[in-house]
């Protein structure tokens, strides 16, 4: 991860407007400001854990240590205020969380430094994950392959269940283009896990970097997918 200094300012990306079985929703994306990040935190694990492939199948859920270390993950990358939110725009300013995006920039020369899951994680099915993620993501090569020497990452984009098919996910991913000219960054790349986020990123203008099928994935020469179906993608933007 950056060492990029904590950011006090908001930077605001855009507001949207959808409309689900006639009912209307206008949202707003934005960075991840302190007083939003406890509420942000108990998204992610509401609604990415249950849902994400990898977690599934190493039944995260059911190991609270696993749990704390995505969470501390988290923290870290929303205490870089380079992450960023979907807030349901709402007539009383009320705040309410429909969807986040766990984003933040890497830079090349701290990335060469950090080649294999912190040591700070002692979580036997979160090194999985994350080492998983990490290797993928160096096989990708996107510092050479763009000619960069940082792009913005992510660990993971949540909806809350109640607001699929507001295209907020979607959203998110289109609101990295504003955010990286926010924060000098030309390019963003992601590891997706599951065929949904694959088709949103597609979408979003995300080409194929590397992927992985999960069933031929080697961990400590451990096959440690081997019942799971599909794969996972490095999928990255250059922006002009």
């Amino acid at each position: 991860m950056s060492n990029s200094n904590k950011m006090t300012k908001c930077i605001e990306l855009g507001s949207f407007e959808a409309v689900r079985n006639g009912v209307p929703l206008r949202y707003k994306i934005q960075t991840i400001t302190p007083e939003l990040l406890e509420d942000c935190l108990d998204l992610m694990v509401q609604y990415f854990i249950p849902r994400e492939p990898i977690s599934i199948y190493l039944r995260l859920m059911e190991d609270p240590d696993a749990v704390n270390c995505m969470k501390e993950m988290w923290r870290k990358t929303m205490n870089t205020g380079q992450a960023i939110v979907a807030l349901e725009e709402t007539k009383d300013n009320t705040v309410n969380i429909v969807g986040a995006n766990m984003t933040l920039v890497v830079e090349k020369e701290l990335k060469e430094k950090d080649k294999d899951p912190p040591k700070e994680y002692k979580n036997e099915n979160f090194e999985k994950l994350l080492g998983s993620v990490i290797e993928l993501t160096n096989r990708a090569n996107i510092f050479e392959k763009y000619d960069i020497d940082k792009y913005l990452t992510a660990y993971g984009l949540a909806v809350h269940s109640n607001y699929h098919g507001y295209q907020i996910g979607y959203r998110l991913l289109q609101c990295r283009q504003p955010l990286c000219e926010a924060l000098g960054v030309k390019a963003t790349g992601t590891v997706f896990t599951a065929k949904v986020s694959q088709h949103i990123a597609s979408k979003a203008g995300f080409e194929l970097l590397a992927e992985q099928i999960y069933k031929s994935y080697l961990y400590k020469g451990e096959y440690i997918y081997q019942n799971l179906e599909g794969d996972m993608k490095f999928m990255a933007v250059k922006y002009n």
